[in-house]
């Protein structure tokens, strides 16, 4: 009974939860290193009150919406996500390892934009922008594969010869010619993930009238009764 009360003690759940926000703040102070935004590198931390971030500073605290631009918003929204997720990875809890991300470069390169997503039309600082979240995107998900996913939507065609280089076309390139030279069902379900027996099934199940024999047994008075056989 006295381990049940410690561990519900509200003193002892709150120093718990500031130091879970503590390991948060660092994972996104190390993440917004990566990326030129406004205050990269200071303290970082969430205000779980008003569900914001706020970047600690020499002139004080500074919440995301002081911060402007929308490079700034997307991009500590995103490093946000990674590092709860990181955190979750790490303690193991029951929350779901997919993130889905929907056109993360839009504040550098609106559809408007959009040249068939060749980042040549953007300025060298926005195409370096882009480049930069979409490495520390594939980094975290590198990181902590293979217990979480990320999928995310873009227009924007990201190419593997830019700096810093960038692994993902190599991956999405990979898979797509794995499976293309794949000859056996073996090798086609390892690549997309299934075991062979639920892979043949998906592919080969016939459809369910073709699964049951049916036969129909003749009774005096009332009608046959049918009987299927799988």
């Amino acid at each position: 009974m006295a381990i049940l009360e410690q561990e519900l003690d509200p003193e002892a759940i709150r120093e718990k939860l500031n130091a879970f926000v503590n390991i948060i703040g660092k994972y996104m102070t190390t993440y917004s290193e990566a990326l030129e935004m406004e205050h990269r590198g200071s303290q970082h931390r969430l205000d779980i009150r008003n569900l914001t971030v706020v970047a600690g500073t020499l002139n004080g605290a500074v919440p995301l919406f002081r911060m402007g631009s929308g490079e700034n918003w997307v991009g500590y929204h995103v490093l946000s996500h990674l590092a709860l997720h990181k955190l979750f990875r790490q303690k193991e809890r029951p929350v779901p390892g997919s993130l889905i991300f929907d056109q993360p470069s839009q504040a550098h390169y609106p559809p408007e934009r959009d040249a068939d997503g060749s980042l040549d039309v953007l300025g060298d600082e926005d195409q370096k922008a882009v480049t930069q979240l979409y490495k520390l995107i594939f980094d975290a998900a590198e990181e902590l594969a293979p217990n979480l996913q990320i999928i995310v939507m873009d227009h924007a065609d990201l190419k593997p010869d830019r700096k810093p280089p960038l692994r993902i076309k190599d991956l999405i390139l990979s898979r797509f010619l794995a499976l293309h030279d794949a000859k056996k069902l073996e090798y086609i379900a390892k690549i997309l993930g299934f075991t062979p027996s639920v892979l043949s099934h998906i592919l080969y199940k016939p459809p369910d009238a073709k699964e049951y024999t049916s036969f129909e047994v003749p009774k005096r008075g009332i009608r046959p009764v049918t009987i299927a056989l799988r």
